[in-house]
Order: structure tokens, then C-alpha cells, then sequence
């Protein structure tokens, strides 16, 4: 576009023409209508290169009397790229960064080159950015995104000397984490007189992992159904103060026996943090024998907090209290919907390779499709033990794909050695947790897939066609697999498979 400052004459001709590109280009100019105070350029005109356009403007009245300018401009090459869907919490410090800005555009970048970098907001174009947003990573301090919305922000990365462009896209959904209150140990048999451990050192707040957190315990006596509150004093003294331990011990002994009875421990878990809580409870019978104490482990990793139908799901149980012969019987019950239950056939060996009469307890992937609740009951001379535990259900990464792209534009046609782009768009979690990507290719003569990277957090990885040796024109399919990883455990994969000529 053209701006003339009037001389006073009432027309103008305005003469194009440009230095360097195509000669269509110069050609186009050369033909534009001599009125045409600005133009639009069709892209197939401009590849991707450095030009200088040039216009005089002259009076029509007095033709001598004419103006001239030249402004320089880029032309470049711009790779658009889905970036990942970050899950966070308004209370941290969050940072975004584009590994494809760092694998295949910067790769082609010179390392001389200067990149530049610019960050905006698309959701909200009012958004107030902060501060830096020049770098090849955008940081927001805490709070500055509000809780219970979804931010979609673009990276553009420029490098003038090598023409080249690209811009990545980031959606970020802001949502408070809950606190998790965990109490060990599950619903159980206990005996009066031996010590009764209380565990809630499981607990923990997502949103900020290091917080101290703050433990308060209640109980109650459960009589036909309800719950009457039980002054914390006498056995049950040491449930009366909070405390930073999620552990406590109510000493139990012959001396001194534990009031027997049915009692519902409850704690109050706050993040000192956040001062946000949450609570959680067990039901323990305390039965006036020596009976065994039992306590069940799910065996799972950490920050683990649901179960996934594709893995392994494995128990463990201590038993204290008594000495001599014990027995097991395990039991697991899925619950459904409506919440009834349907019991799980832990005695058949293509269910639980361990059987159900084991100290513990394991079932084969592909099990079970619901929240589980699992309970042992251990039998020795003096009486039998018991303890439940209840372990959610996370379902598996679901509603996504797997596409395999070429990087440059200029070519249609897989070759053997081309740049390749593999996304995974729209993978979700049912729970909400954060996923992990990992790209493989098949090797067809090992029948394996070969890894193209660690896994991360990117729903993108870039990677070469194999070198394949067939007749000149020919061609082979190629197949990519990514598997999607939550947090929460579960996992899935998607296949896609291209034609790599030779």
C-alpha cells in the first residue's frame, strides 16, 4: 500500500515494480492498472525469498513531478504446527515452550541466524500477556490465568536470514486440583489389644507437591447406621490436635485395651499452601480378641492415583497380631453405575494367576472395566481379620488419532529420507490427567517398532522416511504407532501408515 501526500493536483498514476523474485511477479506489476494505490499479490507469486518493491507516483497534471519509495520485505516459509494441551493449576508458575520449534525449524535455521520470537493470545485478544513475551518460552505467574477457563496462545518463531517461519499453538486449561486425602489401610478388623496405626502420610496437594500439609482427625461410634461423634479423649487423645503428621497411633494393649466397637476415623487434610482441603475416612471393627491386623498395599507407581484396564493390578498384605498358621481369602467386587456390584472370578487362574488363598493378590490386564473394591480376610487360631480397599477407576486416553505429514510444502510425494511431521491431535483423559507422547516406527524385517524419541509431553515429533532400496518409481507402506500415556496410568495408541517411494 501507498500513502501520497497531495501537491495540490487531483490525480496520480501509481508505477510498480520490484527487485528480485520470479519475472511473473515483475510482470504482474508491470500490468497493474496505473490507479491502483495498492495491491494484493497472490501467494503463487511470492516464494519464499527477500524482495525489494519500488512505486513512483506521478502527478497526471505534471508529469515530472513524481515521488518514489522502496520498502523491503520477507517472504517465508511458515510451518504451522498443533502444539500440546497443558493442564494446570491458577496457583503455579506455568511455562510454555514448542519442541518443534527446536527440531525441525531450527534445524534448518543457520546456527548464525537470529530467531526471533512473539507470543498472543488467540481466545482472548484483551488478554493481558505478561511481560516478556519475546522468548522462546512464555512463563505466567501464579494467578495471573484464571481458574475455570481454557487459554488457547500462539508462538511465532522468525528467522529473516534463512526465510523461514513458524508458529505454534498451545491450549492451556486453568482448573484447581483437589487436595487427596488418603487414608492406608482401607476398612478392616482390628483388634483392642494392639497398637491401631492411622496413615494419611499418602495425602497430597497437586498443586503444590512441597506444601506442608495439616492433618486433623475425628472418630465416631457407628451404631445402626449412624455415625455418634466420639469425644477425642482417654484412648482416642491423640486425635484431638491437628498435626503435620499424617500418622497416629492409638496405643492398644492388654494393659490397656482400645474400646471395642465400630468407629469411623475421619481425617481433614489442608495444604498450608493453598488452604484448600479435603477429607477421607475408614471404617474399622474393634473386636475384643486377638485377632489379626490386617492391611492391604495396591502396588502401583507414584503419583499413580487411579487404575487403568491395560495394566497389571497388583496387591500386597501385612498381617501383625498374631502368631502361628494363617489363611487368605481375597474377594473384589466391580462396582457399577447404579452401585450394585459384580463379583470379579478371582479364583480362576486366567483372572488371578495367584489365585485368591495367597498373601497377595494379582489381576491380568483387561480385567476390569469399573472401580474396584478388593477385601482380604485373614483367618488365624484366634480369630479372623479383614480389610477392604477401594481403587478408582481411570479408563483409557481416548478420541485421538495419529497423522503423518511431509514438512515442506513444495512436495506431495513420501521419499525415501523426506522430513516428516507425526501429530497426535484431540488424545483426552477421562480423569483430566496430563498425557505423555511417544512416536515409534515398524521395522517390517523385526517386526518391532523402533523408538523416534523419549517420550514427552508434545502431541507432536518429527522424524525421516526410511532410506528404502527398491526400483526407481516404487514404493513400500511405512507404519508409525504413538502410544498415549496418562498420568493416572492408562494408556492407548493409534497406527497410521504412509507410502514411501523409492
Amino acid at each position: 500500500r501507498c500513502t501520497v501526500t497531495p501537491d495540490g493536483a487531483s490525480q496520480y498514476e501509481w508505477l510498480w515494480s520490484v527487485r528480485g523474485g520470479p519475472k511473473e511477479l515483475s510482470a504482474a506489476l508491470t500490468a497493474a492498472p496505473r490507479n491502483a494505490s495498492f495491491l494484493v499479490l497472490p501467494a503463487s507469486l511470492l516464494p519464499p525469498a527477500a524482495y525489494t518493491f519500488q512505486v513512483s507516483v506521478c502527478s497526471l497534471a505534471q508529469p515530472a513531478l513524481c515521488g518514489r519509495a522502496s520498502f523491503p520485505t520477507t517472504v517465508s516459509t511458515v510451518t504451522h504446527v498443533e502444539g500440546q494441551t497443558v493442564r494446570t493449576d491458577p496457583t503455579r508458575t506455568t511455562i510454555l515452550g514448542s519442541s518443534a520449534l527446536t527440531s525441525d525449524f531450527q534445524c534448518t535455521v543457520p546456527t548464525t541466524a537470529a530467531v526471533s520470537y512473539l507470543w498472543t493470545c488467540l481466545s482472548n485478544p484483551n488478554f493481558t500477556m505478561p511481560s516478556v513475551v519475546s522468548l522462546s518460552t512464555l512463563t505466567f505467574p501464579p494467578y495471573l490465568l484464571t481458574a475455570g477457563l481454557t487459554f488457547r496462545f500462539r508462538q511465532n518463531a522468525f528467522s529473516p536470514a534463512a526465510v523461514l517461519a513458524a508458529e505454534v499453538d498451545f491450549t492451556v486449561i486453568v482448573s484447581y486440583v483437589a487436595v487427596t486425602a488418603t487414608i492406608s489401610g482401607g476398612d478392616r478388623r482390628a483388634s483392642i489389644y494392639v497398637p491401631l496405626t492411622l496413615d494419611a502420610s499418602a495425602s497430597e496437594d497437586p498443586n503444590s507437591p512441597t506444601a506442608e500439609l495439616s492433618f486433623l482427625w475425628s472418630v465416631c461410634a457407628v451404631l445402626n447406621e449412624t455415625c455418634v461423634p466420639t469425644a477425642a479423649t482417654g484412648s482416642f487423645t491423640r486425635l484431638s490436635n491437628a498435626s503435620s503428621s499424617g500418622v497416629v497411633v492409638l496405643d492398644g494393649s492388654t494393659a490397656n485395651p482400645l474400646p471395642p466397637g465400630t468407629f469411623r476415623f475421619t481425617v481433614l487434610v489442608t495444604s498450608l499452601a493453598t488452604r484448600r482441603n479435603a477429607s477421607a475416612f475408614v471404617v474399622i471393627q474393634m473386636v475384643d480378641a486377638a485377632i489379626p491386623a490386617v492391611q492391604i498395599t495396591w502396588v502401583h507407581s507414584a503419583g499413580q492415583t487411579s487404575y487403568s484396564p491395560d495394566s497389571t493390578l497388583s496387591m500386597t498384605s501385612a498381617v501383625t497380631g498374631v502368631t502361628g498358621t494363617l489363611s487368605y481369602r481375597w474377594t473384589a467386587v466391580q462396582l457399577s453405575g447404579n452401585g450394585s456390584g459384580v463379583a470379579i472370578a478371582l479364583e480362576n487362574s486366567t483372572v488371578a494367576p495367584l489365585l485368591d488363598s495367597q498373601p497377595s493378590l494379582i489381576i491380568n490386564p483387561n480385567i476390569i472395566t469399573g472401580t474396584i473394591t478388593v477385601t482380604l480376610v485373614v483367618t488365624a487360631s484366634t480369630g479372623l481379620g479383614s480389610a477392604s480397599l477401594t481403587i478408582p477407576f481411570s479408563g483409557l486416553p481416548r478420541g485421538g488419532s495419529l497423522e503423518v505429514r511431509l514438512v515442506s510444502t513444495n512436495v506431495t510425494v513420501i521419499t525415501s529420507g523426506a522430513s516428516l511431521a507425526l501429530s497426535a491431535p484431540n488424545w483426552v483423559d477421562p480423569s483430566g490427567s496430563s498425557l505423555s507422547y511417544a512416536f515409534s516406527r515398524l521395522d517390517s524385517l523385526l517386526g518391532t517398532y523402533i523408538p523416534l524419541g523419549p517420550s514427552s509431553a508434545s502431541p507432536v515429533a518429527y522424524t525421516t522416511a526410511p532410506v528404502l532400496t527398491l526400483p526407481a518409481g516404487s514404493a513400500a507402506n511405512v507404519t508409525f504407532q504413538v502410544v498415549v500415556r496418562s498420568s493416572s496410568g492408562g494408556s492407548a495408541s493409534a497406527l497410521a501408515t504412509v507410502a514411501v517411494f523409492a
